[in-house]
């Protein structure tokens, strides 16, 4: 058995992990009011819809690393599409998680309707981003293709996809800097308040959690993210491992915070 057909079997096995823990956690929060009621949680639910979408195309990636094939033309493509436009969604909402967390620990949220009004208007257009992208990588010149020897997604050669992948590689890294400006402000707000309203200043622990569990999610985002860009130089089988296995566990992030901080 090659390794490349090792890994393929590794990455099934995360992604049905995954997906049972994604659809209970989903079904906790829409059915519990006191999560429902969280713009947090909210953001999340759909974060991990995000997630399952990402892993789509790591499960076609997977069967196509056991099978040492793509199968057909538009297998490896269409599996390119939920990778790509999944990313740009997770990260999209992890950034709304992050302004989320700063107007509520602030203490600077606008009224009720204004926030719902605001959320939706965010997530719609995140969703209408996240659609764009995938229908413009269905195009072959926009296309990506599952590389079955190095069990990694790649761009189709071409100025056109160049131009594609530096629009989605500076979206993505300017919203993890925003996200990690926000976390700044966030901790410079907390403790200028602390220090200057100490008796009046408090943060409930469940806003505190979401805050922690926020934080991890861009920090992994951001660690992976980076892993992929640095790691286009020459790297060892071992730090090429980690990194795609640590890929495939972006679809586990969201439902192993929430289970490590709602025991």
């Amino acid at each position: 058995m090659s390794p490349n057909t090792v890994l393929g079997i590794v990455y099934i096995v995360i992604i049905l992990i995954s997906l049972p823990l994604h659809l209970s956690i989903c079904s906790i929060i829409v059915r519990r009011q006191e999560y429902r009621n969280l713009t947090a949680y909210m953001i999340m639910t759909h974060l991990s819809i995000s997630e399952c979408l990402l892993m789509i195309g790591h499960f076609m990636g997977g069967v196509m690393s056991i099978a040492q094939s793509t199968f057909h033309l538009y297998f490896d493509r269409i599996a390119g599409c939920f990778i790509s436009s999944s990313w740009i969604s997770i990260v999209l909402l992890s950034l709304l998680l992050a302004v989320n967390r700063f107007f509520v620990i602030s203490d600077i949220m606008p009224s009720v309707k204004s926030e719902k009004r605001y959320l939706v208007g965010s997530l719609v257009v995140i969703w209408l981003t996240t659609i764009t992208v995938f229908v413009v990588h269905l195009f072959p010149e926009f296309a990506l293709w599952y590389d079955v020897q190095l069990g990694a997604y790649r761009y189709t050669p071409g100025k056109a996809t160049d131009i594609i992948e530096n629009i989605e590689h500076h979206l993505l890294f300017s919203s993890l800097v925003l996200q990690f400006l926000f976390y700044v402000a966030t901790v410079f707000v907390v403790v200028t308040k602390r220090n200057t309203f100490s008796a009046r200043f408090n943060v409930s622990s469940t806003e505190v959690n979401l805050f922690v569990q926020s934080f991890i999610i861009f920090a992994y985002l951001t660690l992976i993210r980076c892993a992929w860009h640095f790691g286009q130089f020459e790297l060892s089988d071992f730090l090429s491992t980690t990194r795609d296995i640590g890929t495939q566990a972006v679809g586990l992030l969201n439902p192993v915070l929430y289970l490590i901080f709602n025991k």
